[in-house]
């Protein structure tokens, strides 16, 4: 007999691949369910913190309650997987994120406080504010903070001003353990449990009342207060700029409890927190302090007056303005009188459906900050009054008033943003109007209290075309603006009160700016408010300015004041436009003859 060994071994070989697919197809099978279970268990870990996470207490404060703690997942923006992110969204996208709720040191009774109808008819939005403490700053006010620990003592050697400056750093580092440990977010949360026994209305929510209109009810619940450590230094985010990204709006937690994006408005089961802060701390030693409220409870004025008082209590001092809740002082005449409000400033329409949908018919916005010295402010000012000389019919019988530099910026800005909407200036229609929107402080019109906190604003609204615009000189919407802002008096204020109480409080009263349709600009001027004297015991910030994220459909600019570093009356621009129009503006003679960037002007301290 003879044996087949070539044959047995080719059997045998064929047996041994069959066996090694098996093995790996058996191996990738076990993969896929061992992938399948830890995707379904971190789903669900996700799920029960959110759920529970308000639940457990942070010992270690008092008065505030862990919302959740050492988290280290995304905290920026909940971004499209498929899509890249932006450079700080990147950045962001691992931090650690801890979150706490704030309550007032001394709670008050829970109780209803009214809005106003000033309240009611602005924009149901978060107000933001960004505040950026570079590591230099930091690193100083540490080691004063360490050298106070040492000596032991609140007192300096030596003589001369440089002693008295040093022992009053000292001195003040010494009561930083009363002020909340000694560490930067320890001194802010104490400083905020303090300050919200004063600003007791943003530790509470925008609820529904039983008759299902909205108000602010009072109760104590508290500001949420994130923390995120970030493993990059400050400079690698670039310029420092407007970061709504590092407001603490945008992470899946703030959005679970204020809703994906405006408007912001509660409904029966999920009362809204009206104050949100988020601490940033970079690698390098910087940190960014963004703060929002709830634009319903508060305008800029009222925000700014907030984290002002904040400071003050954070640096050990008592706040030197006291805020006053009367809202009453803003209710309706009887009989109601709205006669002086009309249809170009103020509306019950709504935006059409086919408009709605961000970047509908347009490119995304985008936010640009560019910076104008004081001594070109002061020129176009000159410029404005020549051309009165010229032109005295553009005077209104002011004689020769001069215009303000508001006047004069918004009357440039306008024509500027009215160009930048054409590839080719002679695209410009015939007869195409355009409106420019102001916003007025009503606080010295109607005479109220000082710290009167909550809504005084309103919109002033001037109308023209924008082949008028281009074709007449600066003075002529130099003057229609100033028209419109005159005829915002007291009167009208009462007026605009006595409107949105007859055509309803539901929320469908608005300034006509957020319904725009892509030709016209809003203006706010925030150049006024101390937002560089905000000064929580380790010195005032390197960069202050609004945080809002760009808005589609309307153009619109923010005047900010510049660095205290910087010459008299430089001011900061915050510019919303749509991509295209920001290349076209940008490309602009005569805007970049006015407006250059920041850096070329010095307008902000080293990082």
């Amino acid at each position: 007999m003879t044996l087949d060994y070539s044959g047995q071994l080719q059997k045998q070989g064929r047996r041994g691949f069959i066996f090694v697919l098996l093995c790996a197809f058996s191996a990738i099978f076990v993969y896929l369910r061992l992938w399948v279970h830890v995707r379904l268990i971190r789903t669900f870990a996700k799920l029960s913190t959110k759920i529970w996470s308000l639940d457990a207490y942070d010992v270690s404060w008092p008065w505030s309650r862990r919302a959740d703690s050492s988290i280290s997942e995304s905290s920026g923006v909940d971004a499209d997987p498929e899509e890249p992110l932006p450079q700080v969204e990147k950045f962001l996208k691992r931090a650690k994120v801890t979150r706490t709720w704030v309550y007032p040191e001394s709670p008050r009774q829970t109780h209803w406080l009214p809005l106003s109808n000033l309240d009611r008819v602005v924009n149901a939005t978060f107000s933001s504010l960004i505040l950026y403490f570079d590591a230099r700053t930091m690193k100083e006010w540490k080691a004063t903070t360490i050298a106070n620990e040492r000596s032991g003592s609140g007192s300096g050697s030596g003589g001369g001003g440089e002693a008295k400056k040093v022992a009053g750093m000292l001195k003040e580092a010494n009561s930083m353990k009363e002020r909340g440990g000694g560490d930067v977010a320890g001194i802010l949360k104490s400083s905020l449990a303090k300050v919200l026994n004063e600003f007791y209305p943003l530790a509470g929510r925008l609820a529904l009342r039983e008759d299902g209109l909205g108000d602010l009810l009072c109760n104590n619940e508290g500001a949420l207060f994130l923390e995120v450590d970030v493993d990059h230094e400050l400079k690698a985010f670039g310029e420092l700029r407007p970061t709504p990204a590092l407001s603490g709006l945008n992470s899946s937690f703030t959005r679970s409890l204020i809703g994906g994006k405006p408007p912001y408005t509660p409904d029966q089961l999920t009362p809204m927190p009206v104050c949100i802060i988020q601490l940033t701390r970079f690698k390098c030693g910087s940190i960014a302090l963004g703060v929002n409220w709830h634009h319903t409870v508060a305008d800029g004025f009222s925000g700014c007056h907030f984290v002002e008082s904040w400071a003050e209590v954070a640096r050990g001092k008592p706040i030197s303005l006291k805020p006053v809740h009367t809202r009453s002082l803003l209710t309706p005449r009887t009989p109601l009188d709205p006669s002086l409000v009309n249809q170009e400033g103020y509306s019950t329409k709504s935006l059409p459906r086919d408009l709605q949908a961000p970047g509908a018919g347009f490119q995304p916005a985008v936010t640009a900050v560019k910076g104008i010295s004081g001594a070109k402010v002061e020129a176009l000012k000159r410029t404005v009054l020549d051309e009165g000389k010229a032109h005295p019919q553009y005077l209104m019988g002011d004689g020769e008033k001069p215009f303000s530099s508001a006047e004069c910026l918004s009357a440039f800005l306008w024509r500027a943003f009215a160009r930048a909407r054409y590839r080719d200036i002679g695209q410009q229609s015939q007869g195409r109007q355009t409106r420019f929107f102001m916003f007025v402080d009503g606080r010295s019109r109607l005479r109220m209290p000082q710290g009167y906190f909550g809504n005084v604003v309103c919109s002033a609204c001037a109308v023209t075309t924008e082949d008028k615009l281009h074709r007449e000189p600066l003075i002529y919407g130099a003057q229609l603006i100033r028209k419109a802002v005159n005829g915002v008096s007291g009167e009208y204020f009462r007026s605009l009160i006595d409107w949105v109480e007859l055509h309803g409080l539901d929320g469908s009263t608005k300034s006509e700016h957020v319904n725009s349709m892509g030709h016209d600009v809003a203006a706010t001027f925030w150049n006024r408010f101390p937002i560089y004297h905000m000064d929580f015991g380790w010195g005032e910030p390197s960069f202050a300015g609004r945080n809002s994220p760009p808005r589609d459909l309307i153009d619109a600019f923010a005047m900010m004041p510049s660095s205290n570093r910087t010459g008299k009356g430089d001011m900061v621009a915050l510019l919303n436009l749509h991509e295209d129009r920001l290349e076209r503006i940008q490309a602009d003679r005569d805007f970049s003859s006015q407006f250059e960037s920041c850096e070329q002007l010095n307008m902000y301290r080293p990082f």
